[in-house]
């Protein structure tokens, strides 16, 4: 699935910042609310599933 998908960073709490992800790209990747994902900070933001279904591939969100 190659998109670019503009987010807006939201406040949780007083202290704690989130992005939402869109439903379809949770369905493509095979994930769901609670599913666990790594976040990379390497120069790059990657955001990852721990649990990752073969033949899926990272995905790279452009900082």
């Amino acid at each position: 699935m190659g998109a670019i998908f503009q987010r807006t960073i939201g406040v949780v709490g007083g202290s704690s910042l989130m992005i939402t992800l869109p439903k379809a790209w949770l369905k493509f990747h095979h994930l769901a609310a609670g599913d666990k994902v790594e976040v990379v900070s390497n120069g790059r933001l990657v955001i990852r599933p721990i649990k990752r279904p073969k033949g899926k591939e990272d995905v790279e969100v452009k900082a």
